[in-house]
């Protein structure tokens, strides 16, 4: 799933159920937003790290690229090396950028 798959999904059902009883106040529709952006920081989290990778390994030094042949194959490596835990490395800070974005 990607980032804004979730987070549109979330955002358009959130705001379907704060509008049962008429327009949601604009509280209730910043609040859907930012729990969408959340959840959509939650659900890219490992697509972010992988691109985050794949883009700077260039720049480091030989033993210590990753080399990545794409996607598919970086997200197997990443949970063979690191386990699930390596999915959610900087998780708190950037499901926190896309509440606020």
């Amino acid at each position: 799933m990607s980032y804004s798959l979730v987070r549109l999904g979330t955002y358009e059902e959130l705001k379907a159920r704060f509008s049962k009883d008429g327009p949601a106040s604009t509280t209730r529709l910043i609040l859907a937003a930012g729990l969408a952006g959340g959840l959509g920081g939650i659900a890219g989290n490992p697509a972010d790290i992988l691109l985050v990778r794949m883009t700077s390994d260039s720049i480091r030094p030989p033993e210590k690229r990753y080399s990545y042949g794409n996607a598919l194959t970086g997200l197997i490596s990443l949970i063979k090396e690191e386990g699930v835990r390596g999915l959610a490395r900087g998780l708190i800070p950037n499901t926190a950028s896309q509440v606020v974005s």
